[in-house]
């Protein structure tokens, strides 16, 4: 609901009423402490609203817990998001900045004082967060009150109590809007918990929602940010388009059909393209590592047997190197297909879009642009040969036959082209580094397990799961009695069949 804040104090900054935007602040303040003071049931009663709603008992007091703890630190948010807005409305962006660096420098050492020091745990790091967040509030409020806005501060009014019902109507629907586009992480997180094993669910769910965010992000954004930074402008200048058609075709280039001057600018422009592929599978692959680090170092279960769990994380580690190698030349092929075969459909069309448009006026209409009176089409070959065989020349060079808007037409041709295989690979190679990175990479890893850790003999399994000596005597024991008493149940079955 805090936003509001930001649209009423830019529009009465833009107006120029300075004196109104300390009077929305102060409304702000009042809106959102009432609704946030309203909410407190739930932060109050989080326990008991999750065991209501069917949570596993474990995971419902554990979200309690800090729930609890979470009041002190949310209250701050009354002020420190409507000053932060406040005071970017006034472009005084860098007194934000020095604040929140002021408040990371407070809360590192809290942290470490209040979780290691004193050993108190997630209360600690509660305690720590809420006390570095109140400072910053602290010195927002001594930044304002100090008298370093005097236009838009001046004092606290009872005006501020006046005309609530527009800014509470306009905090609800901005707070509408920001909670629908974070709660769906929210919702997701309870949907876990009414998993089997809601713990692990809930743990998994929190290591690896981050890590997609992150490979959605390598493909949405990334990816695109370096296909337009690609140099196709300076490859297909005009000059460029000039020199790599005269040497491809020869005196006779082709205007349409996709020949060697057509292929070897496509050519030229497609390997641009593996750059950019080969960074996203590296990106990948950075997050994926990252992703199953932690998930190996952050199982319960496995922390119990570190040995088990070094020969998890570098069997996990190689075959993730491996499918890098893979998906790289994976990505790289796609690129290659584009570039051995062409559409040649999108050249047929050309033609049927040029009669679209219209022929070109005549040399003489007023329409004509000036390039195409300064390069006219070239003329008819004479009985000699082409053009300038009377200077002693057999060929006129490519240049000299062709204007500078017939090689912008061949350029134009081709940036189009690559535009629309830039769209191709865009949605390839997403599919292909997944594929590689994720799909088979797992099934690998879970080959591995069932074939190599599967066929360890029990020494080495008791090697790997660090057994004690005696333990796994009686394990053993335990395992031939076991496999005698089946054997015994099956012969007395037997038997009394027969009978």
């Amino acid at each position: 609901m805090s936003s509001a804040t930001e649209t009423l104090c830019g529009q009465a900054f833009g107006a120029g009423q300075h004196h109104m935007m300390g009077i929305y602040l102060q409304r702000s303040w009042i809106v959102d402490m009432v609704t946030l003071t309203v909410l407190l049931p739930i932060f109050i009663f989080a326990a008991q609203i999750f065991k209501l709603l069917g949570e596993d008992e474990a995971v419902a007091n554990s979200g309690g817990y800090v729930s609890l703890w979470f009041i002190p630190f949310v209250y701050n948010f009354v002020f420190s998001l409507t000053i932060q807005m406040y005071l970017q409305a006034q472009l005084k962006n860098m007194v934000i900045a020095w604040l929140s660096i002021f408040q990371f420098g407070i809360h590192i050492p809290l942290s470490l004082l209040f979780v290691y020091k004193l050993n108190l745990g997630v209360a600690g790091a509660m305690i720590a967060l809420s006390m570095s967040s109140w400072f910053l509030v602290i010195g927002e409020f001594i930044y304002i009150l100090g008298g370093w806005c005097p236009y838009s501060w001046k004092g606290f009014t009872v005006a501020a109590f006046k005309d609530l019902l527009p800014v509470v109507k306009l905090s609800l629907s901005s707070g509408v809007m920001v909670c629908l586009e974070l709660w769906y992480n929210a919702v997701l997180v309870l949907l876990a918990g009414y998993m089997p094993d809601a713990e692990v669910a809930i743990s998994a769910f929190s290591i690896w929602r981050p890590g997609g965010d992150k490979i959605y992000n390598v493909f949405d954004n990334q990816l695109p940010a370096a296909l337009r930074k690609l140099p196709f402008d300076r490859h297909l200048s005009l000059q460029n388009v000039r020199k790599i058609v005269s040497e491809a075709d020869g005196y006779q280039p082709h205007l349409i059909a996709p020949e060697q001057g057509y292929r070897r600018l496509i050519e030229g422009s497609l390997n641009y393209f593996r750059g950019p592929a080969e960074l996203s599978v590296d990106a990948v692959h950075f997050v994926l590592k990252e992703l199953v680090r932690k998930s190996i170092g952050e199982t319960e279960e496995l922390r119990r047997f570190p040995t088990l769990q070094s020969a998890l994380a570098a069997a996990a580690g190689e075959a993730l190197e491996k499918f890098r190698n893979e998906s790289k030349k994976t990505v790289v092929r796609l690129v290659d297909m584009e570039s051995s075969y062409l559409t040649v459909d999108f050249f047929r069309k050309l033609p049927q879009e040029a009669e679209r448009v219209g022929p070109p006026p005549p040399p003489g209409d007023r329409r004509t642009s000036s390039a195409d009176r300064r390069n006219p089409p070239p003329p008819p070959p004479s009985d000699r040969g082409f053009p300038g065989a009377d200077r002693g020349n057999a060929v006129d060079p490519l240049g000299d036959r062709y204007g500078d808007a017939h090689f912008r037409r061949i350029g134009s041709n081709v940036s189009s082209y690559i535009g629309m295989v830039s769209d191709t690979i865009r949605s390839t190679i997403p599919k292909a580094v997944v594929l590689c990175q994720v799909k088979e990479a797992k099934q690998n890893l879970l080959n591995y397990f069932y074939t190599q850790i599967g066929r360890k003999e029990a020494k080495q399994l008791a090697e790997l799961l660090d057994e004690d000596p005696s333990l796994m005597s009686k394990r053993l024991e335990i395992a031939k009695r076991l496999e005698l008493y089946k054997v015994s149940r099956d012969e007395i079955a037997a038997v009394s069949w027969v009978r």
